[in-house]
């Protein structure tokens, strides 16, 4: 038998994510940042649950992308000695 065969699986399913649903939506939990032009926001989207709400009007996101381990080093080297980092490999 499949898993969600069961009918009660199913419903059990739709509890737990209406239950995470009220967790991400707890106003302790939301962080809200009003951008204005020229702004950049960046977060870790490896910890990050991110969204946005309703807009009305004109908008242009531009987006990028960089993966942890590039930040990081870009990080390290932008913040430490030449030769500390050099030592430390």
């Amino acid at each position: 038998m499949d898993r969600w065969d069961d009918p009660a699986d199913v419903e059990r399913f739709y509890e737990a994510a209406r239950a995470w649903n009220d967790v991400i939506k707890r106003r302790e939990n939301e962080y809200w940042e009003q951008l204005v032009p020229g702004r950049p926001l960046i977060f870790d989207n490896w910890r990050v649950l991110h969204g946005r709400a309703t807009f009305d009007g004109k908008r242009r996101m531009c987006g990028a992308y960089i993966s942890r381990d590039d930040f990081m080093s870009r990080f390290v080297m932008s913040n430490s000695k030449r030769e500390d980092v050099l030592k430390a490999l």
